[in-house]
């Protein structure tokens, strides 16, 4: 676990929690898994990770860019995912070698994945697997559609930071 992972809270040489928390993940069987889950994590961290690594397309989080965090203080001490490193979204990191008129450079620059595409995390695949937890990342996805990704909240925000550019172009 010291190989890939840096622990930078605690005892940094006792990966105990860790090692419990990915065997735990890996063993629950699959009926137990939503009930499961929602023990052993802040799920909302987990589905709003998951929701937004779909919406903006981004695949490179799921080995990297994100933190595992857990406040040992609190009661519950559950398990918090901590996304970071967007850089690469909204399909910037597309692949070039997809035809048209699926690929990047086609008539309305429009380029899709399939939910939660990228690298195998087995925390990911789990959820997908699963009826009742997909559906809570189906709902999640839809309410951010819904709110958030919404002609009216996205023209305002570009409107806002169109103005801050203006001078400078």
């Amino acid at each position: 676990l010291k190989l890939y992972y840096t622990k930078e809270v605690g005892d940094t040489n006792d990966y105990r929690d860790l090692a419990m928390m990915i065997d735990t993940l890996n063993l629950t069987p699959e009926a137990q898994f939503p009930s499961m889950i929602q023990r052993l994590f802040d799920i909302s961290t987990v589905i709003n990770w998951l929701a937004v690594n779909s919406i903006t397309q981004m695949g490179d989080t799921y080995r990297t860019n994100y933190y595992l965090y857990r406040d040992t203080t609190k009661t519950t001490s559950q398990w918090h995912i901590l996304p970071w490193d967007y850089d690469l979204s909204l399909g910037r990191d597309g692949r070039g070698n997809i035809p048209y008129p699926n690929s990047l450079l086609n008539d309305y620059f429009s380029y899709t994945y399939s939910v939660c595409t990228g690298p195998s995390n087995v925390l990911k695949d789990r959820i997908l697997a699963n009826p009742v937890t997909k559906e809570m990342l189906r709902v999640r996805i839809k309410n951010i559609l819904d709110s958030v990704f919404i002609e009216e909240r996205m023209n305002n925000k570009i409107d806002s930071l169109s103005s801050i550019i203006a001078p400078y172009i």
